[in-house]
């Protein structure tokens, strides 16, 4: 009996104690579109909140690769998303050496989140000390 009530009292507290979700609040995102981020979310708006959904959309926001921080909890009946966005021009040398051609040596640029709808653009340019000149662009949209 006493394994009952212990129960019973346990739902009534989670009934009691859950939050409700009647609006979405997106915090922090200058540069990534909205529909970006809306259609990574499974939570219901409006609805009970659901701390294992908001976890699950949260790793569906970080795995973008858009974004170094992302907080999701319930504010004020908000479903309120806190985003710190990444980089967007993300530049890195090229230096290697190989035994046939010698050292190569450049650099490359990526752009991402062009146009704010996770696409990214990479261009890069590199030589073979007297012998060749090697440069690309590459884009992704995925």
């Amino acid at each position: 009996m006493k394994i009952l009530s212990v129960l019973f009292l346990s739902v009534l507290y989670s009934i009691c104690k859950a939050e409700y979700v009647d609006k979405l609040n997106i915090i922090g995102n200058e540069h990534t579109k909205m529909h970006i981020i809306k259609r990574e979310l499974h939570h219901p708006i409006p609805g009970e909140y659901d701390s294992t959904l908001a976890l699950e959309d949260r790793n569906r926001i970080y795995n973008l690769g858009l974004f170094s921080k992302v907080e999701i909890e319930p504010i004020d009946s908000f479903y309120t998303i806190s985003l710190v966005e990444t980089f967007r021009f993300v530049p890195a040398p090229i230096v290697e050496h190989s035994d046939t051609k010698g050292w190569r040596y450049g650099g490359t640029i990526a752009f991402l989140n062009l146009r704010g709808v996770n696409q990214e653009l990479v261009s890069w340019a590199s030589t073979i000390i007297g012998e060749e000149i090697n440069y690309g662009l590459a884009f992704s949209d995925p």
